[in-house]
């Protein structure tokens, strides 16, 4: 009797491991995708060849090149914690991380799900897991920007028009800026020259963000930021298409009877010891006909005072562009001035900040021009270079004598800071 159960045992067991044998068919032929040296345990069921080999003193069970303390019976870089399954029956199977079933040595694991399978070659490292999860992230990340000011606007013709970044991210990071900033005119009238600037007269820098557009005749204009990230992705492309946010319309016509705009620039530090470059940030004014006798006591001050904080005046003066920048542009417009005739506005232009972060004390040179349009046409211009913050250019007079104007230079710099504190 006990002769037939050992029998009836051992005809099982050899049923059992070729059962496994044939589970792992498929991926324990010879060079089929289990690597030599995968320390496969002897008498496995796996063709010679394909990297069963054993280390002497290896404990029973317990793969090649495992490290020590590894169960025996479990694959090498089986994580911890994770139970050993048997190392040849057929309890062999899927390993289950979740449950912490480790699979037989000699079936599935080896030779089908695990090495040759779903594990390595399906979801695990060739699929779902390692496509979409933190091991190896595919990157899909588009450089991003949010578009500053009015995005549809009418100007005059040689008028200069803001192109400005609110907010701009990376397709590495949203705390990293692209590696450039490129504006391209998609559109504008036959024969047009127009171009886009860093400042006027000099070519644009792809490094910085905010650049100037001056269109050169009547007709309309679209302008287009395209970006690069630090990674190459680009916006927009095929990747990366444009949502449609990412365009300035620019109408140029004749109907703006009176602009007066402000452009300045600060250089590079003239002190070869400072930290950082320097900062300036001017602010165009402009007063009522109903201002008081003394300039002084007017700037800054509601209502008579078109600036910053009175941007839409009662008056009909109406301050476009409000910039803080080195190479800045501010616009104050009229579409009729003020009736009766000789009614006369006084222009200013106010130097709240010019000076090096590093070194505040230090005047940074700065060079300011002032250009009135009348009916697209400029009726005059004035330069001027400011040397000190806190600091007020008084630049002309306009009578308007409807519809056109007339300009007078003023020409009077003083020092000054208003009582609000800008």
């Amino acid at each position: 009797m006990k002769k037939l159960l050992l029998s009836l045992m051992l005809f099982q067991l050899v049923a059992c491991v070729g059962d496994d044998s044939d589970t792992g068919t498929a991926g324990t032929v010879a060079g089929a995708g289990i690597p030599a040296g995968a320390g496969m345990p002897a008498g496995a069921g796996i063709p010679a060849g394909a990297g069963t080999q054993v280390i002497a003193g290896t404990p029973a069970g317990t793969p090649a090149g495992a490290p020590a303390g590894t169960p025996a019976g479990a694959p090498a870089g089986t994580p911890a914690g994770v139970p050993a399954g048997s190392s040849g029956g057929d309890t062999g199977g899927v390993i289950d991380f979740d449950k912490g079933v480790g699979g037989s040595a000699g079936g599935d694991n080896y030779g089908g799900e695990y090495y040759g399978g779903d594990y390595y070659g399906g979801e695990y490292y060739g699929g779902d897991f390692y496509e979409y999860d933190a091991f190896m992230p595919v990157p899909t990340a588009c450089p991003d920007a949010s578009l500053s000011g009015e995005t549809m606007a009418t100007i005059g013709q040689n008028e200069l028009f803001q192109l400005s970044v609110l907010y701009a991210s990376d397709d590495s990071s949203e705390e990293r800026e692209p590696a450039s900033f490129r504006w391209v005119i998609l559109q504008k009238p036959n024969g047009s020259n127009a171009m886009v600037w860093e400042r006027e007269g000099v070519m644009d820098d792809e490094s910085t963000s905010d650049a100037i557009f001056k269109p050169d005749l009547i007709g309309q204009y679209v302008v287009q930021l395209q970006l690069v990230g630090q990674t190459g992705n680009v916006k927009p492309s095929d990747m990366c298409p444009s949502a449609g946010d990412d365009t300035y319309t620019i109408t140029v016509d004749t109907s703006r009877t009176l602009v007066v705009q402000l452009t300045w620039h600060t250089p590079f530090p003239v002190d070869p010891n400072a930290l950082s470059t320097p900062t300036s940030d001017l602010d165009l004014h402009m007063l009522s006909a109903n201002r008081g006798p003394t300039p002084t006591n007017e700037w800054s001050t509601d209502p008579v005072d078109c600036y910053f904080s009175n941007r839409e005046t009662d008056w009909g003066a109406i301050l476009e562009s409000d910039d803080i920048s080195a190479n800045g542009l501010e616009k104050i417009s009229m579409l009729a001035p003020s009736t009766p005739a000789n009614t006369s506005y006084l222009v200013g232009a106010y130097a709240y900040r010019i000076h090096q972060y590093a070194t505040p004390d230090m005047p940074v040179p700065t060079t300011v021009n002032v250009k009135v349009f009348n009916m697209g046409v400029v009726a005059g211009e004035f330069n001027k270079t400011l040397n000190a913050s806190k600091s007020m250019w008084e630049v002309t007079e306009i009578i308007a004598t409807t519809p056109q104007v007339e300009v007078r230079a003023v020409d009077n710099v003083y020092g000054f800071e208003p009582a609000s504190g800008f």
